[in-house]
């Protein structure tokens, strides 16, 4: 429930920005390209045998969003990204991660924001079918690769924050998995650096 009321807020805040009688192309401020590190379910699942939980790990992404100014502070913002692709040694298994992501932002200093919002999530997989056995719990439990191509959607609740200086921004955001099911909740982060481009000089 709470993340359709959270899609139909940011989707119609869209919208109506988007209106042809109101929407203002000065009120367009940046452009910017990005690139980060992905830190899915941190500490959140098994990643070893030996039944260890996932640390810090250095994958990749890239992404471009672009912001809309509603009022004095006020910010939309919207942004794609990319999480390079994961290939696991043991078997020709490989993860692509793409990402369609919507902001309300707070510029509650010249140098800092406050966002808030949701990110559609599309992760394809694809493998040779094989498996692999691992610890769970008290026993073992084998997994399987996929043997074709499949796609996974899910939509996540975001919350982040921003660090401006000049033409750059660093950010750290969170993407919170089934905010309202406590038993299946799972949280990733990211690490960003951003360049900054007004849309007045392009």
């Amino acid at each position: 429930m709470i993340s359709k009321l959270v899609i139909a807020l940011f989707l119609t805040s869209m919208v109506t920005i988007c209106h042809a009688e109101i929407f203002d192309k000065s009120k367009l401020g940046h452009l910017s390209l990005g690139i980060g590190t992905w830190q899915e379910y941190y500490m959140q699942v098994q990643d070893s045998q030996s039944g260890s939980l996932n640390s810090f790990e250095l994958k990749p992404y890239l992404s471009a969003a672009l912001d809309y100014q509603i009022k004095n502070q006020h910010f939309l913002g919207t942004e794609v990204g990319y999480i390079l692709r994961e290939s696991y040694s043991k078997s020709t298994y490989t993860k692509d991660h793409f990402y369609w992501r919507f902001d309300y932002i707070y510029q509650a200093l010249e140098w800092f924001n406050l966002r808030a919002g949701t990110s559609f999530m599309w992760q394809t997989l694809s493998g040779d079918g094989s498996e692999e056995t691992l610890p769970n719990g008290d026993g073992e439990q084998t997994y399987y690769a996929p043997d074709e191509r499949k796609n996974i959607f899910n939509q996540t609740f975001d919350l982040g924050v921003e660090f401006l200086h000049k033409n750059m921004s660093a950010r750290i955001q969170s993407y919170i998995y089934a905010l309202d099911q406590e038993d299946e909740r799972l949280t990733s982060f990211s690490l960003s650096f951003h360049y900054l481009m007004p849309i007045r000089d392009l």
